[in-house]
C-alpha cells in the first residue's frame, strides 16, 4: 500500500522475472504498461486447465487495483503472454 501504479508495476515485473517467466514491461504513449512473459513456468498445467490463467489475470487486476487485459497466451497458441494494464482513473 502507499506505491505508486509505476512502483507496484516494476515489483511485479521482478517477481515475475524471479519466478521464471522471463518477462519484459514497457509503457507505451498512453501510459498503458505492457508486461510480456517469454516464458511460462506452469504453461504445461496451464494449457490443461485454462482456469489457471484466469485466475492469474484476476490476480493481477487485484493487487494492481487496475485494469487488465491478457492480450495473448502461450496456452492458445501465441508465442508470449501479454498483458496491458491500466492504471485505473477514480471518475
Amino acid at each position: 500500500k502507499g506505491k505508486t501504479f509505476e512502483e507496484k508495476m516494476r515489483t511485479l515485473f521482478e517477481l515475475q522475472n524471479e519466478q521464471g517467466y522471463m518477462t519484459q514491461l514497457r509503457k507505451d504513449e498512453q501510459g498503458v504498461y505492457h508486461l510480456i512473459a517469454h516464458h511460462c513456468p506452469i504453461s504445461e498445467i496451464a494449457k490443461e486447465y485454462h482456469s489457471i490463467c484466469s485466475c492469474e489475470l484476476q490476480l493481477f487486476k487485484q493487487l494492481l487495483n487496475s485494469e487488465v487485459a491478457l492480450q495473448a497466451c502461450m496456452t492458445k497458441g501465441a508465442d508470449v503472454c501479454h498483458y496491458e494494464m491500466r492504471e485505473r482513473t477514480s471518475e
